[in-house]
This record gives structure tokens, sequence and C-alpha cells, in this order.
């Protein structure tokens, strides 16, 4: 039996968990070259699985140049010069994806941008390479954008747009289908700013424009870790000339927030604003004009802001959420585990139950890894698949044999849940850990097997994982009631242990891929199945022969060090069969 001994794996970069994420200070990620794209690598700011990150750009100098940005691969052109500038002693902000390798392009026409980074999203906010251009067409009335056809099978609860004045200032404004808000006030000529605004159950909202050179790029959208108003909520300040604190605590209610999502509007088409922590002591104070902002606040919900004139207002258009510490850990890696196993047993048996995680795991969690142990003399049917799966296997074959023990692992959906099936209140279901991005898994497993007995065949998963490019496959082997042999084993590797998996059992495997995404199989009857229920990119180390650390005790616990096994390398665990 392949026993996921799941103490934890090679992750060499925690990671928030939460969808939006904020730098205690901006860090200065400004290109060198100009005049072209160039590219913006914040590997070392932000973590592997990362779809965007937060920008403040702002610009100290007498000169206009062109500035621009964009997901790392887009063709976009629009936010060249003339079509947009940075212009003098000014600032705005930016929302823009990252590519896998957490890269995005910047365009400047000379070197006095200064571009910030001051947070980052996670799986929650899906960026598109190519912006889309969403209008508005009809100048001075407020018409209706629909994004649904934009975000395809997910459900946006809100829209990231860079809106573009291509012309000298004018005015425009943008609010959540069903909002009264009205805060038509120019932007200046050749600007660009940030705007995220919530949608309706229909994924629509409202944009205003006074002509037609003010065009709403949608750049991404959000489908978590925000709240979004109907009607924004007037945070304006009293006091001009220095920062005051800003307490978003009675508009949140009860959740936990870590940011405040700012729509400002200025006296005319320039005023100077700044938005920080509070606490924190950076000061990019620069002129603006009507445009939106994104800040971090406090464990008290405050964060500063500071205005040139009180005729400035700000309007508290939504917040991030904070993910509740998860009762599994605190640090998220790929791979996490639970300090003390969280008990899930389902509370009935005969069918399909959801099982809710959003209690245990962090809001970014891809997968759930479950331990079941069977309490009965008797063999019990269990089996665990993604939320939205047709699979049936494991609920027919007794794939939990008496008094024993096994592991299991499956995708978690958007909301954390999965489901479990079990023919009887003897089996106990217990959450050991989960999955962040880096592996990725099925709705529906695909049985690899082929048939093949007493001799080892290939197993390739490369049409499966597509543009994806897998270290490891996570199977999950059934077999019936006589039992049957299997041995399974990285592709190029030696290892032959050929021994049985219990009658009507099932098992998870975890095991290394070459670099054609290939392993080897063997089993000694041809009704064994191998479903594919995801894959491994990063996070993990999977040797290619498997080093024996049999103890030779038995009866008790025992250590097993495997310190001189993982070299230099920064581990959290360990994978057994």
């Amino acid at each position: 039996l392949l026993a996921l001994i799941l103490a934890g794996l090679f992750a060499p970069e925690p990671a928030l968990a939460q969808v939006f994420n904020y730098l205690g200070t901006p860090v200065d990620v400004s290109p060198g070259g100009t005049g072209s794209w160039v590219d913006v690598d914040v590997s070392a700011q932000v973590p592997a699985g990362a779809t965007g990150v937060i920008l403040q750009v702002k610009n100290e100098s007498s000169s206009t140049p062109g500035y621009g940005v964009r997901k790392n691969g887009s063709t976009d052109t629009w936010m060249q010069n003339p079509a947009t500038l940075i212009k003098d002693d000014t600032q705005a902000f930016y929302m823009i994806g990252v590519d896998s390798s957490r890269i995005f392009e910047v365009y400047q026409e000379d070197t006095n941008p200064e571009t910030y980074l001051i947070g980052y999203t996670m799986p929650g906010v899906t960026f598109f390479t190519n912006a889309v251009d969403k209008g508005p067409t009809s100048p001075t009335s407020w018409e209706t954008i629909d994004i649904s056809t934009d975000t395809g099978g997910d459900t946006a609860i809100g829209a990231i747009f860079i809106v573009q004045n291509a012309s000298p200032a004018k005015t425009w404004d943008i609010r959540k289908m069903g909002s009264t808000d009205s805060h038509n006030q120019d932007i200046r000529g050749n600007m660009a700013t940030l705007a995220m605004v919530g949608v309706d159950g229909s994924e629509q909202l409202e944009g205003k424009v006074e002509g037609t050179d003010v065009n709403f790029y949608l750049v991404g959208y959000v489908t978590s870790g925000a709240v979004f108003f109907t009607n924004a909520v007037d945070k304006s300040l009293a006091t001009a000339g220095s920062y005051q604190d800003v307490d978003i605590t009675a508009d949140i209610g009860t959740d936990n927030a870590n940011g405040a999502i700012i729509h400002w509007t200025t006296s005319d088409d320039r005023d100077q604003v700044a938005l920080r922590s509070n606490g924190e002591t950076y000061d990019y104070y620069k002129f603006t004009s009507h445009q939106f902002g994104m800040t971090a606040i406090d464990s008290g919900d405050i964060f500063e802001g500071k205005v040139e004139n009180t005729s400035c207002d700000f309007f508290l258009v939504g917040y991030t959420l904070e993910d509740t510490v998860p009762t599994c850990n605190t640090t998220e890696h790929v791979f996490n585990y639970c300090t003390n196993p969280v008990d899930i047993t389902p509370s009935s048996t005969g069918a399909w139950l959801d099982v809710d995680l959003s209690t245990s795991i962090p809001s970014s969690a891809t997968g759930a890894i479950v331990q079941f142990v069977n309490t009965s003399a008797s063999d019990r049917d269990f089996a665990i698949r993604k939320k939205g799966s047709s699979d049936t296997w494991g609920t027919s074959g007794s794939s939990a044999p008496a008094d024993a023990t096994g592991f299991f692992m499956t995708g978690v959906d958007a909301s954390r849940m999965f489901e479990i099936y079990s023919s009887s209140s003897s089996i106990e279901a217990y959450l050991i850990g989960y999955t962040m991005s880096g592996v990725t898994f099925f709705t529906n497993a695909t049985n690899k097997a082929t048939g093949t007995v007493n001799s080892f065949y290939d197993i390739d998963i490369s049409a499966d994982t597509g543009t994806d490019t897998a270290i490891g496959a996570i199977l999950t082997l059934t077999t019936d009631a006589g039992g049957d042999n299997y041995a399974v084993r990285k592709k190029g590797s030696t290892d032959n242990r050929y021994d049985e998996l219990e009658a009507s059992g099932a098992t998870v495997v975890l095991i290394g891929v070459d670099a054609s995404e290939v392993l080897e199989f063997k089993t000694s009857e041809a009704n064994m199945n191998a479903y594919l229920v995801g894959y491994v990119t990063s996070g993990a180390v999977f040797f290619t022969n498997a080093l024996d650390k049999s103890t030779g005790t038995t009866g008790s616990y025992v250590d097993v060090d495997i310190t001189a096994d993982i070299g230099s390398r920064n581990a959290n665990g360990a994978i057994l069969e």
C-alpha cells in the first residue's frame, strides 16, 4: 500500500493565503529600459501562484513621458504615448496580471516614472493577457457593461478596469449595477487609472463617459476575496494637508478585512492625494484626478488618507478580505499539513455529501489530503471526489478494507468544497492537509491503466496537463475483491516494489514523472485501475529511485531522519511508500 505520510513537501516560498495581499512597504520595481515594453520580474516579492500585481506609479519630474503596463505576453499597445502619459508630479494606481514566472511588462519613455509594487493577487482574481475594450459607446448617459461573456465559466463579483482618456480632460463615472452613485468628474487628458467595481448577479455594471475617447479596458475580474458595496460609502476627510485616519470598522461588519478600495473625486482635474496603511511612513503625495486606489488597512481596520483640498472626496467602493487563520496551518506552501487532523466524517451514509473546508483551509487552496479509518471488521465503501465531478468509482467494491486506514487526495472548488461517499458510519474521515497553487486537480479523473499485466508500461500524462509541465502525478489505484500486485515508479527508475494492494482496496499514489511527463506502472491483473486525479508542477522533489528508510522496529513509533536525503533544501515533509 502506498501510504502518504504527508508531513510535508519542499515548499521554497511561503505565500499568504488571501486573494488580495499587501506589502508593508512599497517595493521599487521600476525598469531601467525605455522606449519599449520591458519585463518586470517580481518573483522575489510575490509567491508562486500569484495572478497579478497592485501598482502605484509616480512621476516627480517635470517631464510627461508615455507610460503603460500590461501582462507579459500581451500585444496591447493602447497604453503607449501619446494615448497614455504619466504627467509631471503625478501618481496613478494600476492592477495587471503576471505570467507563471511572475513577470509583467512596463512601457516608459524615460526613467522618471517610479513603479512601486504595493501588493499582489492570488487565485480569486483573474487577468486577461489582452485587455477587452468595453466602451462605453454612448456618451453622457449611463450604459450597461456586461462582462459575463468575458469571464467564461467563472462568475465574477467584481470587474477590474484601466480607464484611459486619450484626449483632453473629460468626465467619466462607473458604478455597480443597481447603484445610485454619481461621481461624474474629470480624468486628466491622456492619463489612465485603475477602476475596480462590483457587478450584479448577471455580471453587469454601469459606466458613463463624456466622450468615446474615454475607454474602459477590462483587464481582469474578481471571483472571491472582496466585498463590493452597491452604493459606495462616503469616507471624505474634513482636514486637508495632513494624513488623517480613516476607520472602516463600521462598514465591514463582522468581516475580517485587510484592504480598502477607494474611489476619489477632485475639485478640478488635479489635486494632490495620498493613501497608505495606518502606521506606514512613506509619503506618495502627488497630483491625481478622478481615480481609484487601493491600500492595506491595519488590524483596527484603519488606513490613512491625505488630500490637498477637502473638496476631494473619498468613497469606499468595497474592501478586500483577509482569510481567517485556517485550522490546519498558518503558513501556506504548495503542500500544507494539519498539526491536528480535522474530523470531517460525514453525518450520513449511502450518498455523496458535500464537505465544506472553508473554515479549515485558505481561499486559494486547490485540494485536500484526506485519511480514512475503517473501524469495522468488514470491508466498506469509501470515496472522495472534487465538487461537481460525476465520478462514481469507489462507491462499490469496498474501497475501505476492514480495520484499515488509507489516504486520498482530491480537488476542492472555489468554495473549498469536495464530496465524500461512505457506506458506513464505521468509517472516520480526517483532513490532514491541503494543497495550494502548484498542484492541480481534475474534476473528473482519467483511468490511465491499459490492461497490460506483469510488466512495466509507460503512463504519459502530458496530454492531460495541457500547457503545464508536471513533475509529479497524483493517482488513485483501485482493485477488486481478489487483490492485485502493483508497482509504480518514475520513468528511468530501477525500483521494482511489486506487492499487493489489499483486496477491495484503494490508495493514493504520488509519484514523479520524467521531463516528458511519463511514469511507469505494473499490475498483476487487468482489472486494476489507475485514475489520474491531478498533478504537481511545483513544491515537491521526486527521486528517480526511492530511498529505503525502513526502521526494522515494530510496534512503536521510531524517528526517521531524512536530513541527509534532502541536501541543502528546506523540506517540510516526506512521501513514503
